[in-house]
């Protein structure tokens, strides 16, 4: 399942995303760059029923939905408040665009191109609402990159628990690697369950998976954050690295 590497140049390894396709733009990212990316998950999400006591009982102006983890817990969210399929949904990748249409709603607006991700929801989201817009953004246990971003935008963002993540204990390490990537806490933890993982320089996705990784820079060459959640500031950093 996982697309092949190139032959040459540093490896790089996504433990995540989780799946192939929304890998491929982190994938593509770091091939870029020049380095060979080898897909390694080593966390895996459960959905967690949404707290309606946290949703306002104002509709918002958007609801964002960045990861289709979060469809199961969106469709009983829909059951509980009908009111909230009307507003505007605002999802990342088409992947996710047809998954939430095969679920019964069309989104308003589906981020995609080449090198988008969490930064490219929030650029796009800011430019279809006005400064102080309440957005729903149906997130991971320890998410914040969505939130982070547009509060800087001046939005105001309600973000309840729509899956959780837990670390893979038994994955099978790399024998080598220049660079690691850790999209998610939980996917630094399942890397330092083991003391058998190669010696490399980790790159956080955002401050919440780089601050799961502050007090284990021992265990690493050097770390790094990427300074937006986007997979160009990965060709960035990449580029940096070699």
């Amino acid at each position: 399942m996982t697309r092949a590497p190139n032959k040459s140049g540093p490896l790089l390894v996504l433990t995540g995303p989780g799946t192939l396709e929304a890998a491929a733009p982190w994938q593509s990212a770091a091939e870029r760059a020049g380095w060979r990316a080898l897909l390694r998950p080593i966390a895996r999400t459960t959905a967690v029923a949404i707290d309606l006591g946290k949703v306002d009982v104002a509709p918002p102006a958007w609801i964002a939905v960045s990861s289709a983890n979060a469809l199961p817990s969106l469709v009983r969210l829909w059951a509980a408040r009908p009111d909230l399929r009307l507003v505007p949904h605002a999802v990342l990748g088409k992947q996710l665009g047809r998954q939430i249409a095969r679920a019964g709603l069309d989104a308003e607006l589906v981020v995609t191109g080449e090198g988008v991700g969490i930064g490219s929801l929030a650029d796009a989201l800011a430019e279809a609402t006005d400064t102080g817009a309440r957005i729903l953004w149906l997130r991971g246990e320890r998410s914040t990159d969505l939130r982070e971003e547009l509060v800087k935008a001046g939005r105001y963002v309600q973000a309840p628990i729509a899956y959780r993540t837990e670390p893979v204990k038994n994955f099978q390490p790399p024998d080598r690697a220049d660079a690691v990537f850790f999209a998610s806490p939980e996917a630094v933890q399942a890397w330092l369950l083991r003391r058998d993982v190669p010696r490399a320089t980790a790159i956080a996705i955002g401050p919440s998976t780089h601050a799961e990784l502050a007090p284990e820079y021992s265990r690493f060459v050097r770390l790094v954050r990427l300074n937006r959640p986007r997979p160009e500031d990965l060709v960035g950093t990449l580029s940096a690295l070699k």
